[in-house]
């Protein structure tokens, strides 16, 4: 990905007010994102003796406030989202509203997702050290225990929170080598988010399918032996530099996750140790699992130190520097500019539509179009209502707290930089040739491999389109389309599109099969959407 630059902010049509704006207790001075829950904005709060702290501040659409039960559902999830404080977990401190705009306020994350990381290393043909993978495994298991465990402060009772979503998008790791777990919207015990979600009996299956364990691809309800399975998965990953479930389709994957009866190529090449703490975690039956993630964690750590591999942390931190020292440039001259900008005349305003152009990072592409890749079943969206007295005056404290866009964002600050002109996506490069939708098999293969080095999204409004397909083709700019309808997942789409005259079949044969490895979901969005509504439109 090139590096962006930054460039001055500038009010979207229709909005009156331009950043930086006053918003109750926050200063918002750059926006980071447009998705479907909300916008998303770098902002600072404080300056009492010239006392100053940044931290990422996302506003709820007021549509999300309509459905009063799908808002009271959500009201214990807020309250275990905020109580959560741990050194491996993205902290959400603050809930509230401003207006008629609800607002969460979280923890500010300069650096990359591992899935990012994972592309830059494939980039450069470097394998991520086999200590840095340990220690990474290791401070998520660390964070998952610490989760697992909680309990509710006054009344002492386990929360049983289970984060359910556990993968590389919802990982990030900031420049200092940190490494901070995301997401935790989905820690509700097994109750469906959207309309969007896929049914298995009475229960719901949310998150990616590509590190589900089998019994939480069933539909049944999980509990903490899920997210170690996932665990599992991304350290193979990690280890290999390939994916689990590599040489095989979406449509395959359902076909064998819920079974379990899948072993990936290379467990076997593993180190015999190594492989039989992974055979255990990622056993089919949760029963036979470790106990906890806290079990898994020491068993990864006494490995480590039987190989020596104690740099992790510290070589980490090196990786990240010089792979995105770009990034990290970038993202400290905008903290400078933005702490230039005197507040002296700013006037309070609501925040919906305030800021400059969408930006458009790894961060932002995934999650804030509420696209799934082909492992991930739904959008995670959700509310969240809690009440807070203070000085603050927070009431009916409502907020976005599931999506990943909502907190992979915080990520995006590190390349919190506009591209020169809108819409986001890149420029254009010609569609590899793709006969068929079966991807190749070789190991580290461009068009399954989790690492692949893929070619650059082409630019939406140059969709590859026949001649003679529509003008209504081409996507529109200003603001990016939705998916129509709502609750019609990709898979309902690209089946429908199949149905479809030739105009669409390039563009879908092109992505079929390889959309969760392509580092620019939103392309395919758009080129899924323009001929979605080619055919469909009379």
């Amino acid at each position: 990905m090139s590096r962006l630059t930054p460039s001055p902010s500038s009010s979207p049509q229709g909005s009156p007010q331009a950043l930086p704006a006053r918003f109750g207790p926050y200063l918002l001075l750059h926006r980071i994102a447009r998705g479907g829950m909300g916008d998303v904005f770098l902002a600072k709060t404080g300056g009492s003796m010239g006392i100053e702290k940044h931290c990422v501040v996302k506003t709820l659409q007021d549509s999300f406030l309509e459905d009063e039960h799908y808002v009271a559902r959500f009201i214990e999830e807020a309250r275990l989202v905020v109580q959560l404080s741990h050194r491996n977990i993205c902290q959400v401190f603050d809930v509230g509203r401003v207006g008629h705009a609800y607002y969460l306020a979280m923890e500010l994350v300069l650096g990359r997702d591992v899935r990012s990381l994972q592309m830059a290393l494939f980039e450069r043909q470097v394998p991520l050290p086999e200590a840095v993978a340990l220690h990474v495994a290791g401070e998520l298991l660390d964070a998952l225990d610490y989760a697992h465990r909680h309990c509710d402060p006054t009344t002492g009772q386990p929360l049983h929170i289970v984060h359910r979503d556990v993968s590389p998008q919802n990982v990030l790791i900031n420049f200092e080598g940190e490494v901070k777990l995301i997401d935790f919207g989905l820690a509700e015990r097994g109750r469906a988010l959207t309309s969007d979600a896929v049914s298995a009996g009475e229960h719901t299956v949310l998150g990616k399918i590509a590190y589900m364990a089998p019994e939480h691809a069933r539909g049944e309800v999980v509990d903490a032996r899920a997210d170690q399975f996932a665990i599992g998965v991304m350290l193979y990953e990690l280890l290999t530099a390939e994916r689990y479930y590599t040489g095989r389709s979406a449509e395959q994957v359902w076909t064998v996750v819920g079974t379990g009866r899948h072993e990936p190529p290379r467990l076997a090449q593993l180190e015999p140790t190594l492989q039989a703490i992974l055979r255990r975690a990622l056993d089919p039956d949760k029963r036979r699992r470790f106990g906890t993630c806290g079990e898994l964690r020491d068993e990864l750590l006494e490995f480590a130190r039987t190989r020596e591999a104690h740099a992790g942390g510290r070589t980490l931190r090196q990786l990240m520097n010089e792979l995105f020292a770009g990034d990290l440039q970038a993202t400290r001259e905008l903290l400078q500019r933005a702490a230039r900008r005197s507040p002296a005349t700013l006037t309070s305003a609501p925040p919906e539509g305030a800021g400059g152009r969408v930006i458009q990072s790894f961060a932002t592409l995934a999650d804030t179009t509420l696209v799934p890749d082909p492992t991930e079943v739904i959008p995670r969206t959700a509310l969240v209502l809690a009440e807070a007295p203070g000085r603050r005056a927070r009431t009916l404290l409502l907020a976005s707290v599931a999506t990943a866009a909502l907190l992979s964002l915080v990520l995006a600050v590190a390349y919190v930089a506009l591209q020169p002109a809108a819409p986001p996506p890149r420029a254009a490069a010609p569609p590899p040739p793709t006969p068929t939708t079966a991807p190749p098999t070789p190991s580290m293969a461009p068009t399954d491999n989790a690492l692949s080095a893929l070619p650059p999204a082409p630019k939406a409004a140059a969709t590859t389109k026949p001649a003679g397909a529509g003008a209504d083709a081409r996507p529109r700019r200003d603001p990016p389309t939705p998916a129509p309808p709502p609750t019609m997942t990709v898979a309902r789409k690209m089946a429908a599109l199949k149905q479809c005259d030739a105009g669409c079949a390039p563009e879908l044969r092109r992505w079929e099969g390889r959309l969760g490895e392509h580092p620019d979901i939103m392309a395919f969005k758009v080129a899924l959407d323009a001929c979605f509504r080619a055919c469909s439109d009379p």
